[in-house]
């Protein structure tokens, strides 16, 4: 029940915003995403093969497919937040992504890409 429930919110606010946009995001900067990640905690104490205290590592996750309104800002090394999400994105190397955009998060099956809002 929760994951037709789930399904339902994603496909109707997939409807919700590829109408409000249309397809005028298609001619935004796009960039083309590697993979997504979760920030996984890890328990006081545990520590990295050379000794030193580890408190997180990030581990690879699963994104619905859909079209997504975001906010990404930088994060650690290669990875951007996505705002209020618990999730990370790997672009593809790309040396034009500020430190803070909005657009729209593309998935659909392994072709993701995140289109800056102009």
């Amino acid at each position: 029940m929760i994951m037709k429930s789930r399904f339902l919110i994603v496909a109707v606010l997939t409807f919700i915003i590829s109408n409000s946009y249309g397809q005028e995001y298609l001619q935004w900067k796009d960039h083309q995403v590697v993979n997504f990640y979760e920030k996984l905690e890890l328990p006081e104490g545990t520590l990295d093969d050379e000794g030193n205290p580890l408190g997180y590592i990030y581990v690879i996750a699963e994104m619905e497919g859909g079209v997504y309104e975001i906010e990404i800002s930088d994060g650690d090394g290669d990875l951007f937040e996505i705002i209020d999400s618990g999730y990370y994105i790997k672009f593809k190397p790309d040396r034009g992504i500020a430190r803070y955009v909005k657009g729209l998060l593309v998935v659909n099956g392994r072709d993701w890409r995140f289109y800056e809002e102009e």
